[in-house]
């Protein structure tokens, strides 16, 4: 997981978000992760990646909302 984590920081980071996307879109299905069974997490914006005891890596998009908003100035 190491090797893994300093690969993706050696990436540009817009290249690992366009990475992440498209592996997080490209399923439709849902895996619960039993997050007592997790060895290693790294987080990455708004996703996280999980390596369990298992050596099983699970990726968990984190939707962030926005709490923007604009005020008039008059």
């Amino acid at each position: 997981m190491k090797q893994l984590e300093e690969e993706i920081h050696s990436l540009a980071p817009s290249m690992v978000e366009y990475h992440l996307y498209n592996l997080s879109s490209t399923t439709n299905d849902s895996v619960y992760i039993n997050k007592s069974n997790i060895q290693e997490t790294i987080f990455i914006d708004q996703y996280s990646l999980f390596l369990d005891y298992e050596d099983l890596i699970y990726l968990e998009f984190i939707k962030k909302e926005d709490t923007y908003h604009t005020e008039s100035l008059w």
